[in-house]
């Protein structure tokens, strides 16, 4: 609580600023407030954005997808896209682009990559939502085959609670 109230200003170090400004969006989440959740952690990307600090921005982003919040991390990708040629940040990208249209395949192939960087939280998420979006659409097969998956790596973590596993 101290350090929200005490921001470290315009000329000083941010990254301490980000990580407050997602602890307070995920204990948001926690506690049930989504829309303050992703409010509070929008509000300080646009900050750092506007500071050039594009790949803090692009993580943030992520974390706003797993809030729920996959529209505005589009946005906010758009006005402060992954610096060129990082991969990890084309993969936030497309997470980002899938989640928000719903996209069971391209959250799957998300999913993989995820995998890929020893991300097991973060491919139990894409993995659920492309679960969700396959469910949705009448994809029953393809729902339990993402669900697995999503299954699998939450046995590599230690029994998270998202948005976007549920």
């Amino acid at each position: 609580a101290d350090l929200a109230r005490s921001p470290s200003g315009s000329n000083r170090v941010w990254l301490f600023d980000l990580e407050v400004a997602r602890g307070l969006a995920w204990q948001a989440a926690a506690d049930g407030d989504l829309a303050t959740a992703g409010e509070t952690l929008a509000a300080e990307l646009v900050r750092h954005g506007k500071n050039g600090a594009a790949g803090s921005v692009t993580l943030a982003a992520v974390d706003l997808v797993r809030l729920g919040r996959a529209e505005l991390a589009v946005e906010l990708l758009a006005q402060f896209p992954p610096p060129i040629g990082w991969p990890l940040g084309g993969t936030a990208n497309r997470f980002a682009h899938a989640a928000r249209d719903g996209d069971a395949t391209a959250l799957l192939a998300v999913a993989h990559e995820f995998s890929g960087y020893g991300m097991p939280l973060h491919t139990a998420e894409a993995a659920a939502l492309a679960a969700t979006a396959y469910r949705a659409s009448g994809q029953s097969l393809a729902a339990a085959r993402a669900r697995l998956l999503a299954d699998i790596a939450l046995t590599r973590c230690e029994q998270p609670q998202t948005p976007a596993l549920r």
